[in-house]
């Protein structure tokens, strides 16, 4: 991976806000996407979290610049602009830049798992969760499976979430008429079970790797207007 990727994916971060569910009232506990991670878990140093914008900019110019300066096309006019620039930047960003390239590794290594981690407390609760459905292909068992993000296009259109922040769904049943992203309201036990598979979702195969899955109960669909019944446990639609 190029240096420059691996400092963008490290300062930059993608905000998830998930589907509202305010007016809507399960006969269980309403699980919302901030409850799935472990909070102990996501309390670790991270120097690039506490970084503002402007230092990000910065930082950002700055791997730019050093890669640049190490290419052999770089005119020998070019090289004294591109110093002092760089000086000129390193001096502005107020922090130590070698040693927040050094923990580039350890922060990662936080990172992912910390993005693994899930809260001990909703192992085997029931509940309900909102989000987009993906459907999937069936497991190795022949189980039915669909996947549950907190925000429509995930998975294709923009990475994939934290694993703890994508629930794969066991259905009893595979059920006919699944959209793509569409909005829905799953009710089910949540399990810490891991899983990770590569799968093709619209145009492009992707990693779905999930730290939760929920045995499906009833599924309902989400509109503006309120919830239709989709499919409950006893009036399964399977598919054909």
């Amino acid at each position: 991976m190029r240096l420059r990727q691996i400092f963008l994916g490290l300062v930059l971060g993608t905000a998830m806000a998930g589907v509202g569910v305010a007016d809507i009232a399960p006969p269980d506990r309403l699980i919302q996407w901030g409850d799935l991670p472990d909070p102990v878990a996501q309390d670790f140093e991270d120097p690039y979290r506490d970084l503002s914008p402007t230092q990000v900019d910065e930082f950002i110019t700055i791997v730019k610049l050093r890669q640049r300066l190490e290419e052999d096309s770089v005119a020998p006019t070019a090289r004294p602009r591109i110093e002092a620039r760089l000086a000129e930047t390193e001096a502005a960003i107020g922090i130590d830049v070698d040693w927040l390239i050094s923990q580039q590794w350890v922060v990662a290594e936080r990172r992912e798992a910390a993005s693994w981690a899930t809260n001990p407390a909703l192992e085997g609760v029931s509940g309900a969760l909102a989000g987009f459905l993906i459907p999937g292909p069936a497991d190795e068992a022949g189980t039915a499976v669909a996947y549950l993000v907190p925000e429509s296009g995930m998975c294709s259109h923009t990475p994939p979430p934290p694993s703890n922040q994508l629930v794969r769904l066991i259905l009893p049943e595979p059920i006919a008429g699944l959209a793509m992203y569409q909005p829905v309201l799953a009710h089910g036990i949540f399990r810490n079970l891991e899983d990770t598979r590569r799968m093709m979702v619209v145009d492009g195969l992707t990693d779905m790797n999930s730290a939760w899955a929920l045995e499906l109960e009833s599924l309902d669909e989400l509109t503006f207007t309120g919830t239709e019944r989709l499919w409950t446990r006893g009036s399964v639609q399977p598919e054909g």
